[in-house]
């Protein structure tokens, strides 16, 4: 349906605030239309996302021709905002409100009603209508099957939910409603109720994610807690965990400590045996990485949490604007975003049996906000890989994260510490720790 604007010469997209903090709007002008698309953008939506939608969300839209009408659309309706008497002028645009908000939506200012919108209408009324809001309803009924199972297989090994009884009720009732505007031949209204039949189930699922990951560092620190299905292999790793110790680390110089004081630069990573550096740049900055002296680096005011025991040295990855002044001695801002640069350290590779639950933990500090990288500082093992890595982009206190990994077939782990963004990140006592089971009291 915004296929013909979006193949169109555009401007780049600006993102503008909502009434909402959770939902923000990207909005992409065009020559005779301005797209607006708001999106649910709320914390760990990545691993499972909660309620995601919201009554009257308001959106200013700036630099909208006060001629140009605002379009809701979606594959089963199209509704003029301004007529409906959600959409009035304000200082520099326009404010719109969606009544009912749902992950996203599509608004259109166009002036363009005798072309664009006979194609919006002909396509919600005769093409594609009924087929998607069939769609819906299908998938809303396949999710409704899918939680409801979820929610039967952890009821034995999860803490419960409150509610759970009224919130199938409500998506029950939505799907009927879904189902009953099909027959009756209103695929707009059947869409909607589609769209709500999934909102109880989110909440459930949510509430399920949450109770599992309460206690963890990061939802990452777990392999079974980054999607809300895999959550019965997570309690059965948590009861696992429960009834094991850590045996003590197998990895060779996790404390970072050297036998003599760091230069003021720092010392370089390879004077720990087994332990490397690599980094790469296509961008005006300085990827660097060094053992450092541990003085001066401790928290003013250590948190409840407890402090580690920094030793001698820590390991410091930094990335720093190596153009800071133009040919005229004019200062130069640094990177808004760098396009690929990096700089990462590998810890040597320690051997164990595959199928071995270990723990690997570690302390960080982000004194200030790392900027120009989404990602900032990560850390990740090759067992879990990449999309299982812990992200730090703000952490002004040293804190231990721990992360629980099955040694894979190739009998080897080892952990990459790295760092994508404008900052500084520090680590200290890295650790590798087999689980072995806890010693049964009075044997």
């Amino acid at each position: 349906m915004i296929e013909p604007i979006l193949a169109t010469d555009h401007g780049a997209a600006t993102w503008v605030d909502t009434n909402h903090p959770h939902v923000k709007a990207a909005v992409i002008p065009t020559e005779k239309h301005v797209l607006v698309i708001p999106i649910w953008l709320g914390p760990n939506s990545q691993y499972c996302p909660d309620l995601s939608a919201v009554g009257k969300l308001k959106i200013r839209v700036p630099n909208v021709s006060e001629v140009a009408e605002p379009w809701l659309i979606n594959p089963c309706d199209v509704v003029n905002l301004k007529t409906r008497g959600d959409a009035r002028p304000v200082p520099g645009g326009t404010e719109v409100t969606i009544p009912e908000f749902d992950t996203t939506a599509i608004i259109v200012f166009t002036t363009d009603t005798a072309n664009l919108l006979v194609d919006w209408q002909d396509s919600t009324r005769h093409t594609a209508g009924e087929r998607c809001a069939r769609w819906a309803t299908t998938l809303a009924g396949v999710e409704f099957n899918k939680t409801l199972k979820l929610h039967e297989s952890l009821q034995s090994v999860a803490p419960p939910v409150e509610g759970v009884t009224a919130l199938f009720e409500e998506s029950q009732k939505a799907l009927k409603a879904a189902e009953k505007y099909l027959d009756g031949g209103q695929p707009n209204l059947a869409y909607r109720e589609a769209t709500r039949a999934l909102r109880p189930l989110r909440i459930l699922m949510h509430e399920h994610w949450k109770n599992a990951t309460a206690t963890l560092d990061s939802p990452s620190s777990s392999p079974y807690a980054v999607s809300v299905y895999s959550l019965p292999k997570h309690w059965e790793l948590a009861a696992k965990l429960q009834s094991s110790r850590p045996a003590g680390t197998v990895l060779p110089h996790g404390t970072f400590d050297l036998s003599a004081a760091a230069p003021a630069q720092g010392a370089a990573i390879a004077s720990l045996p087994g332990w490397v550096k690599t980094a790469d740049t296509l961008d005006p900055v300085a990827p660097e990485a060094a053992l450092v002296n541990a003085e001066g680096l401790a928290d003013k005011e250590p948190p409840k949490s407890g402090a580690p025991n920094l030793g001698r040295h820590v390991l410091r990855l930094s990335m720093t604007p190596t153009r800071v002044k133009d040919s005229t001695g004019k200062p130069v801002a640094p990177p808004g975003a760098l396009e690929r640069a990096y700089v990462a350290v590998d810890s040597p590779p320690v051997s164990l049996t595959p199928g071995t639950l270990v723990r690997v933990s570690f302390w960080a500090k982000v004194p200030t906000p790392i900027t120009a990288g989404v990602d900032g500082a990560i850390v990740y093992d090759d067992a879990g890989g990449e999309g299982l890595a812990l992200r730090l982009t703000h952490q002004p206190t040293w804190k231990k994260y721990h992360l629980y990994r099955v040694v894979p077939g190739t009998g080897t782990i080892a952990v990459r510490f790295a760092l994508t963004g404008l900052g500084t990140v520090y680590f200290d006592d890295v650790k590798i720790e087999p689980m072995v089971p806890s010693k049964v009291a009075g044997k």
